[in-house]
């Protein structure tokens, strides 16, 4: 059973029996006003949060408890996990060139730490 996800575009959305925290509220305002493909994962790598934009764009594969694998495939390339699981035991935030298919523009993603996961 994965945790579900939470702030903008989740499946759970709607009051819960407690007042979100004023970080969980402006986080969950951010995420529904950005116009950027912003989410965070958990320590296994699992959907915790996501911009409503971002459902958007990939559609039915971005769901609370998804694997950043499942939304981003292109991360599975050996050099995208290896940056990711270098930020995510302590390293430095870093800038990743993602893998294009054939006449796809340059895609690059913004990777940092948070204190249950990475962003």
């Amino acid at each position: 059973m994965h945790p579900k996800a939470s702030g903008a575009g989740t499946e759970s959305e709607g009051p819960s029996s407690s007042a979100p925290s004023t970080d969980e509220a402006l986080l969950a305002h951010l995420l529904s006003n950005t116009a950027d493909l912003v989410s965070f994962y958990d320590r296994d790598f699992r959907l915790t949060h996501y911009a409503t934009r971002l459902k958007g764009v990939y559609g039915g594969v971005v769901t609370p408890g998804a694997a950043i694998w499942e939304v981003y495939p292109s991360f599975l390339d050996a050099r995208c996990r290896d940056e990711f699981l270098r930020v995510f035991q302590g390293g430095s935030p870093t800038s990743i060139d993602l893998p294009r298919s054939s006449g796809e523009a340059p895609r690059s993603v913004f990777v940092f730490g948070t204190a249950k996961g990475v962003g």
